[in-house]
């Protein structure tokens, strides 16, 4: 069965946005949130897609925690709370 809009891998990536340990404390449910987004970086592995994460200010925050850091193909700092529109597509090609 072939369908118009399924994922193709060579046109899909995974971002994973701004999962830095500092942070963590301020998101609800910081364990799951945590959990679940391993698990769709481990997906993403298994199935060849290309996982990409941010960083929001890295300087000043810090680095990425567990989740991110040692799985991403590609990291991404940013100094705004903003990942996407004008100029994004090129960041992450």
């Amino acid at each position: 069965m072939n369908h118009q809009y399924r994922l193709k891998v060579e046109d899909t990536a995974l971002l994973v946005v701004d999962m830095q340990e500092k942070l963590l404390p301020k998101i609800m449910q910081a364990e799951e949130v945590i959990r679940n987004a391993s698990f769709l970086v481990n997906a993403a592995k298994v199935l060849g897609v290309p996982v990409l994460g941010t960083e929001q200010y890295p300087e000043g925050i810090g680095a990425n925690g567990r989740t991110n850091k040692r799985n991403a193909d590609k990291g991404l700092g940013k100094a705004d709370f903003f990942c996407g529109g004008r100029g994004w597509g090129a960041r992450i090609s």
